[in-house]
């Protein structure tokens, strides 16, 4: 059931022109990049197999969120099979301080003016303008 799942979201996202997805709340009501603009974009291009695209949507989500997420799935499917019960992912107050942190110092970096930091914005005047 969960392979027929992501196969139907696979398709969905595969024909779906990337024009037609949603702007960003944020940027379309207060102007600034929130850590997760260009995300859904970035999702899109990474199930198209467009990963150099995709990193330029948003490199965090890329960079930190696919290893992440890999390395939870494939724990989980290894604590599945050994017969073990589920684990959390987070296992410190720690680590999510870490994240939040790192969230905040990505949306602030992806907001400052330069073109140091232009590498970081999600492409295009805005998330919804950008061409397929």
């Amino acid at each position: 059931m969960l392979a027929a799942g992501a196969v139907a979201v696979l398709i969905l996202w595969w024909w779906t022109p990337i024009a037609k997805l949603p702007a960003c709340p944020v940027y379309e009501h207060a102007g600034v990049y929130c850590p997760g603009c260009g995300s859904l974009r970035a999702t899109h291009r990474l199930l198209t197999g467009r990963f150099e695209d995709a990193f330029r949507h948003n490199a965090l989500l890329v960079a930190l969120g696919v290893p992440l997420a890999a390395w939870y799935w494939g724990e989980q499917f290894a604590i599945a099979g050994a017969g073990y019960r589920f684990r959390p992912l987070l296992r410190g107050a720690w680590l999510a301080w870490l994240a939040l942190a790192l969230l905040l110092v990505f949306a602030v970096a992806r907001n400052l003016p330069g073109d140091w930091f232009e590498a970081l914005r999600p492409p295009g005047e805005h998330t919804h303008a950008t061409p397929d």
